[in-house]
C-alpha cells in the first residue's frame, strides 16, 4: 500500500505532500493543474523512471521545476508498505549531476545506489518496471493502448505481459538448435572421410621409437657431461690454486725489494749521524733542564714588569681623559664668562614687572570697551523696536529722536570696535616682550649656574699636567727593562732550540739502529719463505692447456646434448599434432552419436514447449476473463453488450464484446463495432484483469484520465464500481480526472489540484 509522497521542485510542483489511503484516491483538477506528475514521480521513486523517459519523450533535467526561475535539483519522497514491512525510498535528481538514491527498510538503512535501490524494490514488489507499466499503471488517456497495436505487435506485448513470451523463444531456438546440429552432423561426416585413421596410427608408433631412441643418446651424453663437468671443477681447482700461490710469490719478491730498500736507507741515515761529535744523552737533558729553568724566571719576570706597564698605562690614560675633560670646562666657562658681560639678571626682572603692568591696563580697557559697546549694541537693538519710550529715562520718543539716538549709538560702537582692535594688538604685543625678556632671564640664570659649578678649574691644570709626566718617565723606564728581558728570553730560547735539535738527533740514531735490526729479521724470514714456494710460469701454462682441452671437450658435448633435445622436442611435438588428431577424429565419431541421438529429443522438448505455452495461455487468459466478466455488468451502463472476453489465436489476442443478434449471442471485436467510449469502458475491464491476475500480491491500480470519451451514464457506473466492487478486490486505487463526477467516490482521499499557469505558479494541492 502506498502510505504517502512528497514533492519538491517536481514538473509544476514547488512543495507538495500527498497521504494515500485505502481505498480509491481521486485527483481532481484542470489540465497542467500536475495531476499527471504525481503518477509520474511514483513510478519514478519505485523504479527511476516512468513511460515519457523510457520511451525519451522526456529528459530526466526536464522533471527539474523551471517557472518562474530554474531549479537546481528536484527531489521525490514515497513510502510504501509491503508483506508487513514499511519501505521510504527517496530520490534526487540535479542539472549538473547523476540522479542519486536512498532506500530505508522498517527505518533502517538499505541501499543507495540507483540501480540497486531498484532492484530492491522489485524484489519487495515482486514486479519489475514493464509489468508495473502495463498491468498496474495506464498514462493518461492510454486505457486502449493495447488495442492500437498491430496484431503482431499485441501478440508479442501481451505474451510478455503473461510471462509466457520466454517459451516462444525458447521454441525458435530449438528448431534453430536442430538445423545447426544436421548440418554440424553433415560436416563431420564429410572430415571422417578424407581422414586416414590407420596411417596416422603407424605414423604415431614410428614417432615413439625415435624419441626412446633420442632419450637414451640423451640421457647418456648427458652423463658423460657430468664427468666432464666434475673433472672441469678439479682442474679449475689446482689452477687457481697455483696462480694465487705465484702471485704470493711475486708479492713477497716485492717485499723483500722494499724491505732491503729501507735498510738502506737506514744505514745511509746512521752515517749521516755519525759524522759529527755529538755528547751523551744525560749531558743533553742536564744543559736542556737548566736552561728551560732560566727561560721560566725570565717569563716571570717579564710578566710582571707587563703587569706593572699596563696599570701604569691605564693610569696615564685616565689623567690623559682628565685634562682633555679640564680643557674642555676651561674653554666653556670663558664662553659663559663671555655671553653673560654687561647682563643683568634684576635689570630684565624689573622690564618683565613693567611690561606686565601695562600689559594689565590693556587687558582693562578691552574690557571697558567691550562692555561699552555690548551695552551700546543692545540700546541699539531696543531702540529699533516699536517703542514710545525711551528704555533709558523713560521718556517720550519720537522718530527723529529714535534715529538720533540710533546714530549716536552706532557710532559709539565704531569706535569701541576700532579701539579694541587697537589695544588687543597692543596686548599681543606686549605678550610677546614678557615672553621674550623671560626667556633671557631664564637662560642668564642658567648660565650663571653652570659658571658657579665650573669655578677653579684653572688651578688643577698644571697639577694634572705634572702628574701625566711622572707616569711617562715610569713608562718609558719599565719598557727598557721589558726590552732587557726579551733580549735574554730570545737567546734562551734559541739555545734550548739547539740542544733540542741535538737531543732528537741521538734519540733518531737510537732509532735507526732498532730499525736496522727488525728489518735484518724481516728479510730473513721473507727469504726463507721463498725459497719454500715451488712454482713456476711453465706449471701454470701447462695446467691452463688441461683446463682448456676439458672446457673443449664439454663445449662439444653440450652443442651435441643441445641438437639431440631439439630432435627429441622436434618428435615429441609431431607425435602430439598427430595424436590430436588422432583424438580428434575419435571425439567427433562419437559427438556423431551423441547428436544424432540429441535431435529426437530436442524435437521432444520443442513439442512439450508449445503444448505448455498453449496451456498457461489458456489459463491465464481464462483467469482474466473471469474477472472482466465479473465487472463487467457493474461498469457498463447498457444492455447491448452482455459480456467481455480475450480471444487467443496463434497470431493474436482479440478483445471481443458479446451481442445479441438474430436470436442468439454472437462474439465482435471491440475496435469492429465499440465507440470510443465502450472501448475505455472495455480498455478498463482489461486493466482491471490485468493488475487483479497479474500482480495479486500488490493489488494496486493506477489510471489517468480513465473516463475519456465516456457518457455520463457510463461514469455513474464506474463511480459505483469505485464505491463498492473494486475496493473489496483491489486494496488500492489511484485515479487522475478533470471530471467533477468523481468526487463522488466515497471510500477513499479525494485531492483538488490547481496552479495559475498565467503567472506559473506552483501546483497546489488541497483535500475535498
Amino acid at each position: 500500500m502506498l502510505n504517502y509522497l512528497e514533492l519538491e521542485n517536481w514538473k509544476a510542483h514547488g512543495t507538495s505532500k500527498i497521504l494515500f489511503s485505502k481505498g480509491t484516491n481521486v485527483f481532481i483538477g484542470q489540465m497542467g493543474a500536475g495531476k499527471s506528475s504525481v503518477l509520474d514521480a511514483i513510478s519514478f521513486a519505485l523504479f527511476g523512471t516512468f513511460p515519457s523517459i523510457k520511451s525519451r519523450r522526456s529528459k530526466i533535467n526536464m522533471l527539474i521545476r523551471n517557472k518562474p526561475e530554474q531549479k537546481n535539483t528536484s527531489k521525490i519522497k514515497l513510502s510504501f508498505s509491503v508483506d508487513n514491512s514499511d519501505y521510504v525510498v527517496e530520490r534526487t535528481i540535479s542539472i549538473n549531476d547523476t540522479a542519486k538514491a536512498r532506500l530505508e527498510k522498517n527505518g533502517a538503512y538499505i541501499q543507495s545506489q540507483p540501480e540497486r535501490v531498484t532492484e530492491e524494490i522489485e524484489k519487495a514488489l515482486k514486479i519489475d518496471y514493464d509489468l508495473f507499466s502495463r498491468a498496474v499503471y495506464s498514462e493518461q488517456n492510454r486505457l486502449d493502448y493495447f488495442l492500437e497495436m498491430s496484431s503482431s505487435d499485441r501478440k508479442k506485448q501481451i505474451d510478455n505481459l503473461l510471462g509466457i513470451d520466454k517459451f516462444a523463444v525458447a521454441q525458435e531456438n530449438a528448431g534453430s538448435l536442430v538445423n545447426k546440429v544436421k548440418d554440424i552432423i553433415s560436416e563431420s561426416d564429410k572430415l571422417i572421410k578424407t581422414l586416414d585413421i590407420e596411417k596416422i596410427k603407424k605414423e604415431l608408433l614410428i614417432l615413439t621409437e625415435e624419441i626412446n631412441t633420442y632419450n637414451i643418446n640423451l640421457k647418456e651424453n648427458t652423463k658423460e657431461l657430468s664427468i666432464l663437468r666434475l673433472s672441469l671443477q678439479e682442474a679449475e681447482k689446482i689452477l687457481s690454486e697455483k696462480k694465487l700461490l705465484l702471485n704470493k710469490k711475486i708479492l713477497l719478491e716485492k717485499e723483500m725489494a722494499e724491505v732491503k730498500s729501507k735498510m738502506s736507507v737506514a744505514e745511509r741515515d746512521m752515517l749521516t749521524i755519525l759524522d759529527k761529535k755529538l755528547p751523551s744523552e744525560e749531558e743533553i737533558v742536564l744543559f736542556l733542564k737548566e736552561l728551560e729553568q732560566k727561560q721560566s724566571s725570565l717569563k716571570k719576570e717579564q710578566a710582571q714588569i707587563s703587569d706593572v706597564l699596563q696599570k701604569l698605562q691605564s693610569n696615564f690614560g685616565k689623567i690623559e681623559k682628565e685634562l682633555q675633560d679640564l680643557k674642555k670646562n676651561i674653554s666653556e666657562k670663558a664662553e659663559i664668562e663671555k655671553e653673560l658681560n654687561g647682563k643683568n639678571p634684576q635689570t630684565i626682572r624689573n622690564n618683565i614687572d613693567s611690561n606686565s603692568s601695562l600689559l594689565g591696563s590693556i587687558e582693562m580697557e578691552i574690557a571697558h570697551l567691550s562692555l561699552l559697546k555690548s551695552e551700546s549694541e543692545k540700546s541699539v537693538s531696543e531702540l529699533k523696536k516699536h517703542i514710545a519710550k525711551c528704555p533709558i529715562c523713560d521718556n517720550e520718543l519720537t522718530e527723529e529722536k529714535k534715529a538720533n539716538l540710533i546714530n549716536a549709538k552706532q557710532k559709539a560702537i565704531e569706535e569701541a570696535t576700532l579701539k579694541i582692535t587697537i589695544q588687543t594688538k597692543n596686548r599681543a604685543q606686549k605678550k610677546d616682550e614678557i615672553k621674550h625678556l623671560t626667556e633671557e632671564l631664564n637662560k642668564i640664570l642658567l648660565l650663571l649656574e653652570k659658571n658657579k659649578a665650573l669655578s677653579g678649574v684653572e688651578q688643577k691644570l698644571p697639577i694634572l699636567s705634572s702628574e701625566k709626566k711622572q707616569i711617562e718617565e715610569k713608562i718609558k723606564k719599565e719598557k727598557e727593562n721589558f726590552t732587557s728581558i726579551a733580549n735574554q728570553l730570545s737567546e734562551v730560547s734559541e739555545e734550548i732550540s739547539k740542544q733540542r735539535s741535538v737531543k732528537e738527533k741521538i734519540e733518531r740514531l737510537s732509532k735507526l739502529v732498532s730499525e736496522k735490526t727488525k728489518l735484518s729479521i724481516l728479510l730473513k724470514s721473507k727469504e726463507e719463505e721463498y725459497l719454500k714456494m715451488e712454482v713456476n710460469n711453465a706449471q701454470i701454462d701447462e695446467l691452463q692447456k688441461s683446463y682448456t682441452s676439458i672446457h673443449s671437450s664439454i663445449s662439444e658435448m653440450t652443442t651435441k646434448s643441445f641438437s639431440i633435445t631439439q630432435m627429441l622436442q622436434d618428435r615429441k611435438k609431431q607425435f602430439e599434432s598427430k595424436n590430436k588428431e588422432f583424438i580428434t577424429i575419435e571425439r567427433i565419431a562419437k559427438d556423431l552419436e551423441f547428436k544424432r541421438s540429441s535431435i529426437d529429443n530436442i524435437s521432444k522438448f520443442r513439442n512439450a514447449l508449445q503444448e505448455t505455452q498453449a496451456i498457461l495461455r489458456h489459463k491465464l487468459i481464462g483467469s482474466i476473463n473471469e474477472v472482466m466478466q465479473s465487472i463487467w455488468p457493474e461498469i457498463y451502463p447498457y444492455g447491448d453488450y452482455t459480456g467481455i472476453e480475450f480471444q487467443a489465436t496463434e497470431t493474436d489476442y482479440d478483445l471481443k464484446l458479446r451481442v445479441f443478434r438474430n436470436g442468439a449471442y454472437e462474439w465482435e471485436t471491440v475496435n469492429a463495432i465499440a465507440s470510443g467510449g465502450e472501448r475505455s469502458i472495455a480498455c478498463m475491464a482489461m486493466r482491471i484483469a490485468f493488475s487483479l491476475v497479474l500482480v495479486p500480491n500488490l493489488k494496486w491500480l493506477i489510471l489517468d484520465e480513465p473516463t475519456h470519451n465516456i457518457d455520463r451514464q457510463g461514469i455513474s457506473k464506474i463511480v459505483s464500481l469505485l464505491n463498492e466492487r473494486l475496493p473489496s478486490i483491489i486494496d488500492q486505487i489511484l485515479i487522475i480526472t478533470h471530471d467533477e463526477q468523481l468526487k463522488q467516490v466515497s471510500n477513499g482521499r479525494i485531492y483538488s489540484f490547481s496552479r495559475d499557469k498565467a503567472e506559473n505558479k506552483q501546483t497546489v494541492i488541497s483535500e475535498l
